[in-house]
């Protein structure tokens, strides 16, 4: 019985451990960081995401995380695009205070020529206006 207990112990550390490490990850996100907050978004917030020159065909991937300064958890309810080219990945989960959510935008070049410049808006719970992310890229 003591070493069923002292492994479910050890066990128990363990997640820990492996938890607070996956939290400090997180926070320590080295791309590049759009800070929001309630009071921002009450505002007109927009961002640029340049991609740069791409070529026909290709899936460009570009990391990002939107950094919660406010108070309040803020929440995505939901995600608008200009076009089905350019996509989001992320968690859903609510953005506590001080933490940064890493997302990812892919944009799809396959039809494309020539100067694009596309909208994705995030709508956050209980915030009057949208989180509007310009995608900026050059295709060849």
């Amino acid at each position: 019985m003591t070493r069923t207990f002292a492994w479910c112990c050890v066990l128990v550390l363990l997640c820990g451990c492996g938890e607070e490490r996956s939290r400090n990850h997180r926070a320590s996100f080295s791309g590049r960081v759009i800070t929001v907050s309630e009071r921002l978004l009450q505002e007109n917030v927009a961002d640029t995401l340049r991609f740069g020159h791409l070529h026909d065909g290709e899936t460009a991937r570009l990391e990002v995380g939107i950094r919660n300064a406010g108070s309040n958890p803020l929440v995505i309810i939901r995600k608008e695009t200009t076009c089905g080219c350019a996509q989001l990945e992320y968690d859903a989960r609510p953005i506590l205070p001080g933490d940064t959510l890493r997302m990812a935008v892919l944009f799809d070049t396959s039809g494309q020529r020539g100067w694009q410049f596309k909208v994705v808006r995030l709508y956050f719970a209980d915030c009057a206006r949208p989180l509007r992310l310009y995608v900026e890229a050059e295709v060849e």
